[in-house]
């Protein structure tokens, strides 16, 4: 019997995914039906942290199988860009200023006179972080706090913490290079894995 075409395993592959994310789509639901009353959310039950975290690996499987290779290796290299734009929201205090003007939120002008940035600039940060759904933009050029950004309002230590974790990605990206020294010769940088120490007894 000759071989179904190629477009089969791929077909069957995002079914079975499809499968997945629902079944842990509903598992979520259920949870956050049954504990609707709880004043605190992020105490999750076990059954909604496994179903969470199917539905982050499914999601993941999920844009492997649909996207083109190019498509998936372009964002990864230049995802350092992605991980510094918080921290220049951070130390901008861009969620406390868009908590501020409420669900309207604030134009990217209004927004760069509030904390002092450029226009054009803090649009191009913005516009990076609402695709990962930091903030959301409900409008052209006009912003808003969501439930992520929401997180960082009026909470100055988590707000320091991703400050002072800016200095130590400002420091990897000065050392980058060391990365590629050390694949090329394997001795650097202690790469090498030490020898077993041997135990002497006296």
């Amino acid at each position: 019997m000759s071989e179904p075409p190629q477009i089969t395993k791929p077909a069957v592959q995002l079914r079975k995914i499809l499968s997945l994310l629902s079944t842990a789509g509903e598992l979520i639901i259920s949870e956050w039906e049954q504990n609707a009353h709880q004043d605190s959310p992020q105490n999750k039950s076990h059954t909604e942290y496994i179903a969470v975290k199917t539905v982050i690996a499914v999601v993941g499987s999920l844009e492997s199988l649909i996207l083109e290779p190019h498509v998936q290796l372009l964002p990864l290299s230049t995802s350092y860009m992605i991980a510094r734009a918080p921290h220049v929201a951070a130390e901008k205090d861009v969620a406390n200023q868009l908590d501020a003007a409420g669900e309207r939120g604030m134009s990217a002008q209004e927004l760069a006179q509030a904390t002092g940035a450029e226009e054009g600039k803090l649009c191009r940060i913005m516009r990076a972080l609402t695709p990962h759904n930091v903030f959301v933009e409900v409008e052209e050029d006009r912003f808003a706090d969501n439930n992520v950004s929401q997180t960082r309002v009026g909470d100055t230590a988590f707000r320091s913490h991703i400050i002072i974790k800016c200095g130590c990605f400002i420091h990897y990206i000065s050392h980058s290079s060391l990365l590629t020294i050390a694949i090329q010769r394997p001795s650097a940088l202690h790469s090498k894995r030490p020898p077993p120490q041997r135990l002497i007894l006296p």
